[in-house]
């Protein structure tokens, strides 16, 4: 199979270095959303290839990587927090000797979830790895790992994808429909959570965030509110954020603009722009971007939420 990803091509030469060489541990570090895992693996498999390759290739250990069942490639990680028993595992893989391939391989995703005392016990192997033994450190937020692990770890540094590489992911990778999936990508881009790991999440509450301004004058106060307790408080600021794109939808359209994000729900928003004044619509963008100020405080952004709610309600009934 082909070990080839969206973007970031930039990094072939970098990591065609790193895959010839005899192992040694990688910090995969940029903002969300930019594909360090998908990364870290074809990374992974090259180096277990027999080839050595990021080319397209059907040996017994592409063959074996591509339907999960490699005995020398580890994962942990992915949505969890990690423990010191989790970081035991990788221990007594990385111990073990290579199988079916001449090198192994480990991925740890959202390696800041790592505790303290997990840090620690990573800390000895990673110094001094077993020839051959390549760990890959995939994070978001470089800050929250110890400074010994990071000055252990040789950085691998991932920049924002485009708006059309995240839309060409979630369609051509993923499988997402075309209108979907320029959705996603249009979210993603600006976005500072995980478009990967919250897709359904995103095209659930743009859903519901397009339902709520739709009918809004349709729909008493508390009936939105009670909408929007059953929000959970993590998930406030990717329904804030769809919220805000539907709005900025509604001005681009009111101005006569063709350039809009959800553009499978395109007929419906015209109907709704025209119920609403470009000043109404302008003033509530503003209250709804207070809310994106306070996801990194230690706040009750439900509550947050609501409140501005409660403010802008009246402009959105005119």
């Amino acid at each position: 199979m082909a070990k080839t990803w969206v973007g970031h091509q930039s990094l072939i030469p970098k990591l065609t270095s790193i895959i010839g060489s005899s192992g040694g541990a990688f910090l995969f570090q940029g903002p969300p959303s930019t594909g360090k895992r998908t990364v870290a693996f074809s990374m992974a498999e090259a180096a277990l290839c027999e080839k050595s390759s990021f080319d397209e290739c059907t040996c017994q250990s592409c063959r074996a990587f591509s339907v999960g069942e490699h005995p020398d490639f580890m994962s942990i990680g992915h949505l969890d927090s990690i423990h010191i028993e989790d970081i035991d595992r990788v221990l007594e893989f990385a111990s073990t000797r290579p199988f079916l391939s001449k090198k192994r391989a480990v991925v740890i995703n959202n390696a800041e979830e790592m505790s303290v005392e997990a840090n620690n016990r990573l800390l000895k192997t990673i110094e001094e790895p077993a020839t051959g033994m390549y760990f890959i450190l995939v994070t978001s937020s470089p800050q929250r790992l110890l400074p010994t692990i990071r000055g252990r770890c040789i950085p691998v540094n991932f920049d924002v994808l485009s708006m059309e590489d995240l839309t060409n992911v979630f369609w051509q990778k993923m499988g997402y429909e075309l209108t979907k999936a320029r959705v996603l990508g249009w979210v993603g881009a600006g976005a500072s959570f995980d478009i990967f790991a919250n897709a359904g999440h995103v095209l659930k509450y743009r859903d519901e965030a397009y339902n709520l301004f739709a009918d809004i004058k349709k729909k008493k106060l508390i009936d939105c509110l009670d909408l929007l307790d059953r929000i959970p408080n993590s998930d406030v600021p990717i329904f804030t954020d769809l919220f805000l794109i539907i709005l900025t939808d509604l001005l681009v359209l009111k101005y006569q603009g063709s350039n809009i994000a959800n553009v499978d729900i395109q007929d419906g928003l015209k109907v709704c722009a025209e119920e609403h004044t470009i000043p109404a619509l302008t003033g509530v963008v503003n209250s709804m971007s207070q809310v994106k100020k306070y996801r990194h405080l230690n706040v009750n952004l439900s509550a947050t939420l609501k409140a501005a709610f409660i403010s802008i309600y009246p402009a959105m009934l005119i």
